[in-house]
């Protein structure tokens, strides 16, 4: 069984109750750029310095008796979903699991997307201002009076206008 945790892609380790390591498998260390054996005995602040900090209040929460996720970028560009579980021994909590997956690219799919509906969305808002001022001119009588049969349609133009770009471009589920 050990050697199937060592071998998993999932990042795992386990920590005993002062955060000192007492498991990580190849993936975990492979991540950290560690090899296996230097982590065992060492805590997190120990090895990672400044990326432990991120870590510390949830593998304390952990050792309190929570079970509990984060998403964060220890490493410049680089993200981990982690699970900490607590690892308990006839109801006493000894230490913390920790399981954990590269969720890098994830999170740079989602920024692109993030980029793209927003890159989106300022390009439809702009022309579709434009039109809705320029209707509201039309409509003010900038441009002179309008016949009573243009009136009721001009009105209902900037008013669909002015709907749809607040609900349509201020909501970006239509493309997830």
């Amino acid at each position: 069984f050990r050697r199937v945790l060592f071998r998993s892609p999932v990042l795992i380790s386990q920590f005993d109750a002062q955060g000192r390591h007492v498991f990580c498998n190849r993936a975990y260390a492979e991540w950290w750029g560690i090899a296996p054996g230097v982590a065992l005995g060492q805590t997190q602040q120990a090895l990672f310095g400044e990326a432990a900090a991120m870590l510390a209040p949830s593998q304390v929460a952990a050792l309190h008796g929570e079970t509990l996720e984060q998403v964060i970028a220890p490493q410049p560009g680089r993200w981990l979903e982690i699970r900490y579980v607590p690892h308990r021994v006839a109801s006493q909590i000894v230490g913390v699991f920790w399981v954990a997956v590269d969720v890098t690219e994830r999170m740079q799919r989602e920024a692109t997307q993030k980029a793209f509906v927003s890159t989106v969305s300022h390009e439809l808002r702009t022309p579709l201002t434009a039109i809705n001022g320029v209707l509201g001119l039309v409509n003010g009588g900038a441009l002179g009076t309008v016949p009573d049969e243009m009136t009721e349609m001009l009105t209902m133009a900037e008013q669909n206008g002015r709907d749809r770009k607040s609900t349509r471009l201020n909501s970006s589920h239509y493309l997830d």
